[in-house]
């Protein structure tokens, strides 16, 4: 986070699952990070993650069912899915997008398609088949940030 919007992070809230041990707690102490510790096995104590973990897994089963897509394509509906809400506008920003606030530049959204649509994939010359000229497949997007 410090070296893409060169801000100092300063505490983590974990619920103490052991996510965060031994090398993440010296890390921590080391940069003066504060780690805010809930007990074990309490996710009412961290509603905010636990929300949107939820809203996450429902977009997901959402985006599956209304593709007919089987749980294989479940990574790829988590990314899109986290994706998706990075680029929505979100109340606690003052309507402003979460991308749009983390990297400090114009969101486009013309790179967008609907998830799991019939998709036509290009075959190269030397990789086809005579009674295979194009393929088809199933698109999901995986946007990548450079």
């Amino acid at each position: 986070m410090e070296r893409e919007i060169g801000k100092k992070l300063k505490c983590v809230k974990a619920n103490n699952g052991g996510e965060y041990c031994d090398p993440f707690e010296s890390y921590s102490k080391m940069y003066d990070i504060r780690m805010i510790k809930t007990p074990p096995k309490t996710p009412q104590l961290n509603g905010v993650a636990e929300r949107m973990n939820h809203t996450i897994e429902e977009k997901v089963r959402c985006m599956l069912q209304g593709a007919s897509l089987p749980k294989s394509f479940e990574g790829g509906a988590i990314k899109t899915a986290v994706d998706l809400i990075n680029l929505t506008p979100l109340r606690p920003l003052d309507g402003e997008i979460p991308e749009e606030v983390w990297y400090k530049k114009k969101t486009f959204f013309n790179h967008l398609r609907v998830f799991g649509c019939r998709t036509l994939v290009h075959i190269a010359k030397d990789e086809r088949k005579k009674a295979r000229c194009e393929g088809q497949g199933v698109h999901i997007p995986w946007v990548l940030k450079g």
